[in-house]
């Protein structure tokens, strides 16, 4: 009976240093630096300037990424450095504005 329980505390010993090292290695190894894409946080915002001219501006985690003027009406990709994710940006006229706000509050009703 005292070899079996010391066998299973052997085992168990051995498997838990081989659970660290396998941690220790693969944290030397960068595998944490797989999962930060999770954190990060894209955001747009159109503005109208002083001239009339809409300043997009891309954030990335709050911080300004990317600034450029909207010059004629249209769509708009912009694609992150890692090509991941995808921002669609278009100009609507007020009266395309109000039918679609109507829309998405008729949807949420």
């Amino acid at each position: 009976m005292k070899d079996e329980m010391k066998n299973r505390l052997a085992l168990l010993s051995i498997l838990l240093i081989a659970g660290l090292v396998m941690a220790g290695i693969g944290t030397a190894l960068g595998a944490g630096d797989i999962l930060k894409f999770a954190g990060k946080r894209v955001s747009a915002s159109v503005m109208t300037n002083e001239d009339g001219m809409d300043e997009v501006t891309i954030r990335e985690d709050g911080k300004v990424v990317k600034g450029f003027l909207l010059e004629d009406s249209g769509n708009y990709t912009i694609e992150t450095s890692d090509g991941k994710i995808v921002i669609a940006i278009w100009k609507m006229t007020k009266e395309e504005m109000k039918k679609h706000q109507a829309e998405a509050e008729a949807e949420k009703k």
